[in-house]
Parts: structure tokens; C-alpha cells; sequence
């Protein structure tokens, strides 16, 4: 068998070489960056991410993140986790039909599954994801389910809404508005509160301080005209203002679960009182639903 010649094998090359550069390219893909909100629940679709193989991906939370994992690690050239970030850059990119699963373990416990794909024309460089804000039904459950705990483990003064408005966890998920306190003792001096309304709960903080020469400890909380509404605790409870002082205080009150429903606009006076009920606070409230 002869050997070709090398004027055909120059010409075959030549041909295949113009064949390859006849056919179109597909065109780069434009870059991409956007806002999206991770969903409430997992009944809601997994948002997805466009990415490509050579172009690094941020995704960047609205809160801290403890882990971030896919099921084949090596089919990333990167794959860092920040404190609130993710940087990613496959190496393989997606099937066109296959979904990459991310999944992300916020500092809180929550969880999100982001979804990676491929995308003929578009790829995502930066994401900037937000959680939904939660709504008052929402956090009401959260917050059964703690109590519940915690009345288990008999620990339940840091663990209701009291506590959360005073360590400021209810700031972004509640609506809250301000209540203006007054006192009957030149000795006490309140600042504007807030009042912050659960399905069944009703908290109420207000930062006073003592400027007498006695100290002061709030003992008891009442309103009037009484209704079933009724106070349940103040937080921190037991806790003495000490001459020049300045503390905040919440009370919670328990709104009734099942009964007649409250006169609209209905005003009642809640008091704040020590236990001789010598030095006292008091606000108006709305108490209507």
C-alpha cells in the first residue's frame, strides 16, 4: 500500500480547516447582574443560576452563611464560601437540561437550594440574594414553637417576644409603632417606646431612666379599663434601676385566642408600676385588632 502524498494530506487539512471556520460560532455570552429573593418555603420554586465554564459567579446574602455544598465538588474549578458570600466558576458547565443543586446553611439554621444551570446566551456574575421579609403569622409560629420549648426546659423568660423586642430581633420583621409613655414621678423620666403587634401577642418597650435618689424596680403591669387583654410579663424581670440609671423594659401582653372581639379604637391605659406603686409609667393604647 502507497502512502499518500504529501500535496493530499496539505489539501485534506486545507479542507477541513475551511469547513471548521465556515461554521458560525456561538456568540459569548453577556453578563449578568441582578437581584432575587430566596423563596419562604420549599413549596416554592428554587431559583436558578446561570452559570459558565471560565466566568466566576458571586452570589452574594442578606445573611451569614455557614455552608455551602453541591453533590460533585469536583466539577468546580472554584467553589469558596465567605461569610456571606459564595464564589463559584465550574469547570463542566451543565447539561442544558440539568440543574445543579446548591445547597446553602445560613449562621441562623435556615436553608435555601439554588439551582445551576446553563444558559445559551446569558450567564450570572453577580446575584444579590435576599430573604422575604417574614410576616407576623410567621414569626407567631416561630415563636410558639420556642415557647413550647422552652416551657419544657421551665426557660422561657429569654425565649418570648418580650425578649426579641428588646434585643432588637423583631426590628426588621414586625411593623411597629411608637408609643409615648408619661410618668407621675419627677423621679422617672420615660422615653419613646414601641409597640409591636403578633396575631396574639402585643409587646410594648419604653427606656426610662431613674433620676432620683432611690432606686426603682417595676413590679406589676395593669391596664384599665380591665379587658381580657391582660399584661403577662415584664422583662427584664426583676431588674432594679439603679439611682441615674437608664434601662428598657418590654411587657408582653397576651391577646385572647378565642372570645369577643375588642371594640374598635377602643383606648385603654396600660400602668407600669413598682411595688408600693408610688413611682409609675402608663400609656394609651388603641387595642383594637
Amino acid at each position: 500500500m502507497s502512502l499518500p502524498s504529501t500535496a493530499l494530506l496539505v489539501s485534506t487539512c486545507l479542507l477541513w480547516a475551511a469547513a471548521t471556520a465556515a461554521q458560525p460560532r456561538p456568540p459569548p455570552r453577556e453578563k449578568k447582574e441582578r437581584q432575587a429573593t430566596l423563596p419562604r418555603d420549599a413549596s416554592e420554586s428554587k431559583p436558578q443560576v446561570r452559570v459558565a465554564v471560565g466566568v466566576l459567579t458571586s452570589l452574594l446574602f442578606d445573611a451569614p452563611l455557614a455552608t455551602a455544598q453541591v453533590k460533585d465538588r469536583k466539577r468546580f474549578t472554584r467553589l469558596d464560601v465567605g461569610q456571606s458570600a459564595i464564589y463559584l466558576e465550574p469547570a463542566l458547565a451543565p447539561a442544558a437540561t440539568e440543574r445543579l443543586e446548591l445547597h446553602v446553611v445560613f449562621a441562623d439554621g435556615r436553608e435555601a437550594v439554588l439551582l445551576l444551570v446553563s444558559h445559551p446566551t446569558e450567564v450570572d456574575t453577580r446575584v444579590d440574594f435576599a430573604h422575604p421579609e417574614r410576616s407576623a403569622t410567621a414569626c407567631e409560629r416561630e415563636l410558639a414553637a420556642t415557647r413550647s420549648r422552652c416551657e419544657a426546659q421551665a426557660r422561657c423568660e429569654d425565649s418570648g417576644p418580650g425578649a426579641l423586642a428588646l434585643s432588637g430581633d423583631l426590628e426588621d420583621e414586625i411593623q411597629r409603632t411608637n408609643i409615648t409613655w408619661r410618668t407621675n414621678a419627677a423621679t422617672l423620666t420615660p422615653s419613646t417606646g414601641d409597640m409591636y403587634k403578633l396575631p396574639h401577642w402585643w409587646v410594648l418597650t419604653v427606656p426610662v431612666t431613674n433620676t432620683g435618689p432611690a432606686p426603682w424596680t417595676p413590679a406589676s403591669a395593669r391596664l384599665a379599663p380591665s379587658i381580657a387583654l391582660s399584661p403577662w410579663v415584664v422583662l427584664p424581670s426583676g431588674t432594679v434601676v439603679a439611682p441615674g440609671e437608664k434601662v428598657k423594659f418590654a411587657v408582653e401582653l397576651k391577646l385572647p385566642i378565642n372570645g369577643a372581639p375588642l371594640a374598635p379604637d377602643a383606648k385603654h391605659v396600660l400602668t407600669l408600676c413598682d411595688t408600693a406603686e408610688e413611682r409609675c409609667l402608663s400609656a394609651t393604647l388603641v387595642v383594637s385588632p
